[in-house]
């Protein structure tokens, strides 16, 4: 019997490409990276969602519209017509050609998807009653969170979220006068990031109580020891932790750098994991990191204890 599609979310930058990438080293699965990114290619997903954080949910008017173009994506089912009215020249084309043949090989072998979106959060319900997907969510120590934001150099965009009434008034309601506030001064990156994960961690934690068949996962377990933590998620997830999963995996979390050849995700990311855990002590100052923690209370304190910090 096919296995339903797994769902990695959870904020950005938080490991989840990571995840997504070492799942889809299972057998028969396959990863699909992002079909709610704006910028993902319409041959992928057709679906056009027309913000950032799209929240997809069983009254909005286009939620047929929605299921129809994702059963596409999480059946392998590629889209040419819909990715034809985007060529713009050869490399186009020559990416469209690719993605069919990637997408028709998936199909034949009935690969499993793991779809990594973390921009498909706030619609994660959705999914998991539509297509019965497996809901993976990682949650990151909000000093590392927003260190990362920081080093991206990410500017956050809160008014996507004020376009949205159903989001702001179905999980964003407790949140919306700092919604308002900060929509006019997202150039204040650490109060711009620690918004957003209070806004997203606080919704991780109602779900885990709403949903106690999803699985939460901190990244810094993951991290810490990521073949006991990968070999747990799998048999969770009834993937098949072979011996070259394993010997694949360390090319994902050790300090050797693959010479291999890529994923067809061509946001793979290798990291020497366990020393990730801490760097966001390197990149904030200790001022920041008491401003970040005083922030994020009471919120934090359900994923991270003294210790964390």
């Amino acid at each position: 019997m096919q296995r339903p599609p797994i769902l990695v979310t959870g904020s950005h930058r938080s490991g989840s490409t990571w995840v997504g990438n070492i799942l889809a080293l299972a057998p028969r699965a396959g990863y699909v990276h992002e079909p709610f990114n704006r910028h993902c290619m319409p041959g992928i997903c057709r679906a056009g969602f027309p913000h950032w954080f799209q929240y997809v949910h069983e009254g909005d008017p286009e939620s047929s519209h929605y299921r129809a173009c994702l059963q596409d994506t999480l059946s392998w089912r590629y889209s040419p017509r819909a990715q034809l009215r985007n060529l713009q020249g050869v490399w186009d084309t020559a990416r469209m050609l690719r993605d069919m043949g990637h997408f028709r090989l998936r199909r034949l072998l009935k690969e499993r998807v793991i779809m990594k979106d973390p921009i498909a959060f706030f619609s994660s319900e959705w999914l998991a009653r539509s297509f019965g997907m497996d809901v993976v969510m990682v949650i990151r120590h909000p000093a590392a969170f927003v260190a990362s934001i920081k080093a991206a150099k990410w500017v956050l965009h809160y008014r996507t979220f004020l376009e949205q009434p159903a989001l702001m008034e179905d999980l964003l309601a407790d949140f919306r006068e700092e919604i308002e506030a900060m929509a006019g001064q997202e150039d204040d990156t650490l109060q711009s990031a620690i918004l957003l994960w209070r806004i997203i961690h606080q919704q991780i934690s109602e779900w885990q109580t709403a949903h106690p068949d999803w699985i939460f996962l901190r990244h810094e377990d993951l991290s810490r020891d990521p073949e006991a933590e990968f070999r747990a998620l799998y048999d969770r997830l009834g993937l098949e932790f072979t011996e070259k999963v394993r010997r694949d995996m360390q090319q994902y979390t050790g300090q050797q750098r693959s010479k291999g050849p890529q994923l067809y995700n061509r946001a793979r990311i290798i990291r020497d994991s366990r020393s990730n855990i801490l760097r966001w002590k390197e990149r904030l100052s200790p001022e920041e990191i008491a401003t970040i923690r005083q922030a994020v209370e009471p919120i934090s304190s359900r994923f991270y204890t003294d210790a964390d910090w």
